[in-house]
């Protein structure tokens, strides 16, 4: 997700291929521990994470409200 941001685009809101990684290791560890995967329920990724390219942003001169910037995981600012 983060590689589309640092590339060029002005924002990224999308949910993580890390995440969703965490999420499976979790679950193989049930399923190490004896657990039967037809028991555990499948969970989708809940969280969206935000990232916003400044420079991006600079580049086609667009302001990014204060607000926005707050809330972000990740401001990019090279």
């Amino acid at each position: 997700m983060s590689a589309q941001a640092e590339q060029g685009a002005v924002a990224v809101v999308a949910r993580d291929y890390y995440d969703a990684g965490i999420n499976a290791a979790k679950l193989a560890v049930r399923v190490m521990h004896g657990e039967n995967p037809a028991t555990i329920p499948l969970e989708p990724l809940r969280k969206n994470r935000t990232i916003v390219n400044l420079q991006a942003a600079r580049a086609v001169r667009l302001a990014i409200p204060e607000a926005v910037l707050k809330k972000a995981d990740r401001v990019i600012d090279k």
